[in-house]
C-alpha cells in the first residue's frame, strides 16, 4: 500500500486498505505492506504495521520491502 497525502484522502485507497486489513486478520496472514513516500497522516488501524520508509532513502526502503515480505 502506498501511503501520501493524496492516497490518505482517497476514499477508493480506503475501501482497498480496509478490505485487506481485515482479511489479514481474519486470515492471520500479512496482507498489506505498507510503503510511506512522504509525511502524511497514517490510520489509527495501519500505524501499529511494520512499514517500509520512502522519504528520504529509495534504497533503504526497497531492503525494507524486501525484509518484510521474506
Amino acid at each position: 500500500m502506498l501511503m501520501s497525502k493524496a492516497s490518505m484522502e482517497s476514499g477508493w485507497v480506503e475501501a482497498e486498505w480496509m478490505a485487506r486489513y481485515w482479511d489479514e486478520v481474519s486470515d492471520r496472514k500479512v496482507r498489506i505492506i505498507p510503503v510511506l513516500l512522504e509525511d502524511c497522516g497514517i490510520p489509527t488501524l495501519l500505524r501499529g504495521k511494520k512499514y517500509a520508509d520512502f522519504r528520504s532513502d529509495y534504497s533503504l526502503g526497497i531492503e525494507e520491502v524486501f525484509r518484510a515480505v521474506r
